[in-house]
């Protein structure tokens, strides 16, 4: 029997953040294991609002199923006195994945630790 899956390509991460925005990013993607019969939507959620992740939702199609790129940056923490706060820290991505596909519907994707690191700008 098939067995459906998505395969997320980087489970670890490292973004830099500076004092005038995001230093460098990361990435990675999604693959599913097979064509779907239906759209499959995949939300992504991160536990951080200073960690921006474009895009934040993912389609793949019956016609277009091809890895999907996603982006990852962050930004620094304003702390007392409207200073910066420049320590690192860790944030979590999750992935949902939504179907009319029973095959795909629910299934778990693999989630994303994303190391934010203080970077001088």
């Amino acid at each position: 029997d098939d067995v459906a899956f998505a395969t997320v390509s980087g489970k670890k991460l490292t973004v830099g953040a500076g004092v005038d925005g995001p230093t460098f990013g990361d990435g990675y993607s999604i693959t599913l294991s097979a064509p779907p019969k239906a759209d499959v939507f995949v939300a992504l959620d991160i536990d951080d609002a200073k960690v921006k992740v474009n895009p934040r939702s993912l389609v793949f199609t019956p016609s277009n199923w091809d890895p999907q790129a996603v982006e990852v940056n962050a930004s620094l923490y304003k702390g007392e006195n409207n200073t910066y706060i420049m320590d690192s820290r860790m944030a979590l991505l999750t992935h949902t994945m939504t179907s009319e596909d029973t095959f795909f519907d629910g299934i778990e994707v693999a989630s994303v630790d994303v190391a934010v690191e203080f970077s001088a700008d």
